[in-house]
C-alpha cells in the first residue's frame, strides 16, 4: 500500500491557508492532463488526510461513474483492514437538482450515494449505473445550488475529475469548484499539457490553484 501522507500534507496545509474564512465548506477539484498521472491515488490520499482534521466531514466525489474506482479502492481488503469498510449508502442529493442526471430525464437523484469510510470523517461516492435504463447516458451539469448546499454541510468536497483524455465530465464543474488542482507525471510534456488545461479551466470560470507532481506515476513510452 502506498502512503503519501508526508508528500501531501504540505498541499493540504497550503490550500487551507488560502481558504476564505467564511465558516462554510470548500470545493476542490482534482484533474490531470493525461490518464497516466495517478490522479485517483493523489485525490484519494488528499481527501483522506483532509478528513483527519475535519469536523463536519469530507466528501469525495468520483466522476468516473461506471468504474467507481474510489469506492472500490476503499473496499479493497488492504484498505478495509487499515481504515474499516465503506458504510451503508447515504443520500447524496441534498434534495437539490443534482449535478448528475440521465439523458432521458429519468430521475437520477438516488443513483449517487455516499459511504462513510470506517469510522473516519471521510465519505466516498458510489454511482449505481443499474439505476439507468439500457442505453441511457449519464450527464454532468454545473448545478450551482447543489454545490452551495454542499458547502453548508461539509468542511470540504473533493472531486476526482478524470483527465479530458478519458472523459469531459469535469468540464461542467470547473467553475463550481473553489480551486482546481492538476496532477502531472513529472514529464515536461505533462506540465505543458497542464498549462493548456489550466487555460480551459479559466475559460470555464475556474481557478487553477496548484500542481502536484506525482513521481510515482510511470509515463507511457512512445511506441
Amino acid at each position: 500500500m502506498i502512503d503519501l501522507t508526508e508528500d501531501l500534507s504540505q498541499l493540504v496545509h497550503s490550500l487551507e491557508r488560502t481558504r476564505p474564512d467564511t465558516g462554510r465548506g470548500w470545493v476542490i477539484l482534482f484533474t490531470a492532463p493525461n490518464r497516466h498521472a495517478g490522479l485517483s491515488l493523489i485525490t484519494r490520499e488528499f481527501a483522506r488526510l483532509a478528513a483527519r482534521k475535519s469536523q463536519r466531514g469530507v466528501w469525495l466525489y468520483d466522476l468516473d461513474f461506471l468504474a467507481n474506482s474510489q469506492y472500490r479502492a476503499f473496499a479493497a481488503p488492504g484498505m478495509v483492514r487499515k481504515f474499516g469498510p465503506p458504510g451503508a449508502p447515504l443520500d447524496a442529493s441534498l434534495n437539490k437538482d443534482a449535478f448528475w442526471k440521465f439523458d432521458n430525464d429519468t430521475d437520477a437523484k438516488s443513483a449517487l450515494t455516499l459511504h462513510r469510510v470506517g469510522r473516519s470523517r471521510l465519505f466516498v461516492s458510489r454511482f449505481n449505473a443499474r439505476a439507468a435504463a439500457p442505453g441511457t447516458r449519464i450527464k454532468v451539469r454545473a448545478a450551482h445550488d447543489y454545490w452551495e448546499a454542499v458547502r453548508d454541510v461539509v468542511d470540504l468536497a473533493v472531486i476526482d475529475a478524470p483527465s479530458p483524455e478519458r472523459s469531459r465530465a469535469g468540464f461542467a464543474l470547473y467553475g463550481e469548484a473553489d480551486a482546481v488542482v492538476f496532477v502531472v507525471d513529472g514529464t515536461e510534456k505533462s506540465a505543458e499539457q497542464a498549462h493548456v488545461l489550466a487555460e480551459e479551466v479559466e475559460a470555464r470560470g475556474g481557478l487553477p490553484a496548484g500542481l502536484v507532481v506525482n513521481q510515482l506515476a510511470r509515463p507511457r513510452r512512445a511506441a
